[in-house]
């Protein structure tokens, strides 16, 4: 609803619109008119301007919004704060200083901020004292029940009916609605605010310029019309109903000085209780303070032990605070203590970022809980694992304000978990190989029983049609096709069984170099050889691992048709428990054989030990199967890396011996005294 003041000025007069609201004695209205410290002001002011002023009936959070939406032009005693200034402006200088205090009804005793613990207090909607005493009582860790309300007399409605235990209330009206209900002011004061003419940003500056010249040119004047006013309202409050003879007839210096002696006494007994009152809350926020500090460094080594970070997220300011561990997760040294959220966001590996800031903005929407795996990128370029998880903290409107969390470094896990699906796939494929050997073995056996028998044959076959000599020309391709059945079925019969190794302990070194050169023999490429000083001596059968050093040289030489270099190096290593999922935990000696060729296609690489698996147009692909099988019943493994176009390398490990080689070259010298006799065995 809106009235016109009782001044007004001429038709051509600057039109004002201004809320009114009920907070006696700086804004309130009695008698259907505005009164109150800045109404009285104001209207000072409007006459020396020409302004027709327009009251505006409201209460306090409606008629923000008024302010806001252009409906009012000026709203009195507003609260001079970093979030109302983004919103309006205010006049230059404060008309009055007050702050908030807590009322209660005088069955309640409180003294200091700590008795409040989950009782229910009413407070003023979108009032700074409100927000104030919401802030004071988190920083004690003082939980309680707020229920806003629209304006301060309902506040203290509230308390007389029982419905809360106290109210929050700004301090010059408290004490005028004090006049009216049972409440009395409690020593809980805070907040001490300026409180000031605002308009909406950026709108109507004449009205603030005007008020900022006749505001500063009459406060320093004792005698100037603001002075006598303030006096007026903010001086003795029982001066302003009772009229003059009244007090002149009452006064005297008896009853002066006796009311002066009792409100001295008063006055030191209120002073001393509010001093052991304030004592006390002083030495009680004390020790909460150092419980407090107590309790964080118990969580900072707990979450340190963990290698935890904790994360808070601002999200109506998009500021972020880390504890120490998230710095040291994403070694981040030089960063701010606040930083903006898009920094965090630069750590994350580019192809995670996306989902990443998705489940964040799920999370705020309320779609699902933050619990997320991604990956980082260090400031030394290496990639860390971490997983997120978080929790939205909601105003009472169901916004998300803040989110808050936690990251842990996963990365140790994750390379665990890939090791362990790596040696899992190993020990799946070579039970498969092993499998595989079985059944070619027993294949082979068979093949090859009935191959000696067609064999037989054949060469009866041979004998008996000599004099024929197609026939025998005939014959005698059978034979060489036999032959190479039967050198397949040797080679299955070593995949499968290997043959007993008869093993000797001896050097590998220059054995193995040897055998390499000879396989290379007539060819252009190059051999390189580099040994471990100290190489350790191994327990092998030179034969089948001789087999094995010229099956993986003649590879590499056919991978090289162009010509190459071949590397051999040998050297002792020690593989630990779980470090390799086909040995068991010792000391080996490891020789890797390197070429330069075309590689061996990714496809083709998992299965490379399995029989009947080759790369090359000829062959039976049981050369790396046999290889794979004797070195298995040396009690060692060999593993296969390869690119294509850069070539492969193949690692062979065997078990390293401490005790002394046998030289398997040296000669013996027997004397061998025999009796004399020739034994001639003749055959037809």
């Amino acid at each position: 609803m809106m009235f016109i003041a009782q001044t007004t000025a001429d038709s051509h007069a600057r039109k004002v619109r201004v809320g009114l609201f009920p907070a006696s004695p700086l804004v309130f209205e009695k008698d259907g008119k505005a009164d109150g410290l800045f109404i009285d002001l104001l209207e000072h002011i409007a006459k020396e301007n020409n302004w027709e002023i327009h009251y505006v009936r409201g209460t306090w959070s409606s008629l923000q919004e008024d302010l806001k939406n252009g409906t009012i032009d000026l709203l009195p005693s507003m609260g001079n704060t970093k979030e109302r200034l983004a919103l309006y402006d205010l006049s230059k200088n404060a008309v009055f200083i007050d702050y908030g205090v807590l009322f209660t009804k005088k069955k309640y005793v409180i003294h200091t901020i700590l008795d409040l613990n989950n009782m229910r207090i009413a407070g003023l909607k979108e009032s700074v004292f409100t927000t104030g005493f919401k802030n004071y009582t988190e920083s004690f860790g003082v939980t309680c029940e707020i229920t806003e309300v629209a304006d301060n007399i309902q506040v203290m409605e509230y308390i007389v009916n029982d419905s809360v235990d106290a109210g929050v209330c700004i301090y010059s009206l408290g004490n005028e609605l004090a006049k009216k209900y049972p409440v009395e002011v409690t020593p809980v004061s805070f907040s001490p605010i300026a409180l000031h003419y605002a308009v909406c940003k950026g709108k109507n500056a004449d009205l603030l310029a005007a008020i900022d010249v006749i505001q500063g040119r009459e406060e320093g004047d004792p005698s100037s019309y603001y002075n006598d006013r303030f006096q007026y309202w903010m001086g003795s409050q029982s001066t302003r109903n009772i009229p003059g003879w009244v007090v002149w007839a009452s006064g005297g210096l008896f009853v002066t000085g006796l009311l002066f002696a009792l409100s001295s006494i008063m006055l030191k007994r209120l002073v001393t209780i509010k001093t052991q009152h304030l004592n006390q809350e002083i030495l009680d926020r004390k020790a909460i303070a150092a419980a407090l500090q107590e309790s964080q460094e118990r969580l900072q080594l707990a979450t340190g032990a963990a290698r935890i970070g904790i994360w808070d997220w601002n999200i109506t300011t998009d500021q972020m605070v880390w504890d120490d561990m998230m710095f040291t997760i994403y070694g981040a040294k030089d960063w701010p203590q606040s930083f903006g959220v898009e920094l965090w966001k630069n750590c994350l590996h580019p192809d995670d970022v996306s989902f990443v800031w998705d489940a964040c903005q799920a999370a705020i929407r309320g779609d699902i809980d933050y619990n997320v795996e991604f990956r980082i990128i260090h400031p030394d370029k290496s990639i860390r694992y971490v997983k997120g998880e978080g929790v939205i903290l909601r105003d009472d409107s169901g916004n998300a304000v803040r989110m808050l969390g936690v990251n842990f470094d996963i990365t140790a896990q994750k390379e665990t978990m890939e090791q362990r699906q790596k040696y899992e796939a190993q020990i799946q494929k070579n039970s498969k190989i092993e499998s595989l050997g079985v059944l070619a073995g027993g294949i082979a056996h068979d093949f090859n029983n009935l191959m000696g028998g067609i064999y037989g044959y054949i060469e009866i076959a041979i004998e008996k049609s000599s004099q024929n000599e197609k026939v025998t020309t005939v014959l005698g391709k059978a034979v060489n096709t036999i032959e190479r059945a039967r050198a397949l079925t040797l080679q299955l019969l070593t995949f499968a069984k290997g043959g007993a190794p008869i093993m000797k302990i001896n050097n590998l070194f220059p054995f193995v170099e040897e055998t390499a050169l000879f396989a290379l023999s007539g060819s252009t490429i190059t051999c390189r050889c580099i040994i471990e000083a100290g190489l350790k001596p191994c327990k092998f059968d030179r034969n089948q691992i001789g087999q094995v050093i010229d099956n993986l040289v003649i590879n590499a030489k056919q991978a090289m048709p162009q010509g190459g270099k071949i590397e051999i190096r040998a050297k002792n290593c020690t593989i630990g428990e779980g470090k390799h999922p086909m040995l068991e935990p010792g000391e080996y000696v490891c020789i890797a054989i390197k070429d330069n060729g075309t590689g061996i296609a990714p496809e083709i690489l998992p299965k490379i030990f399995e029989p009947f698996v080759t790369t090359k147009p000829t062959g039976f692909g049981l050369g790396l199967a046999s290889c794979y099988s004797i070195i298995r019943k040396h009690g060692g493994c060999i593993d296969v890396e390869s690119e294509i176009g850069r070539g492969s390398t193949f690692s062979l490990y065997l078990p390293a011996s401490n005790q002394q080689p046998v030289d398997s070259d040296r000669t013996v010298d027997i004397d061998h005294k025999g009796n004399g006799v020739f034994l001639l065995l003749m055959m037809k």
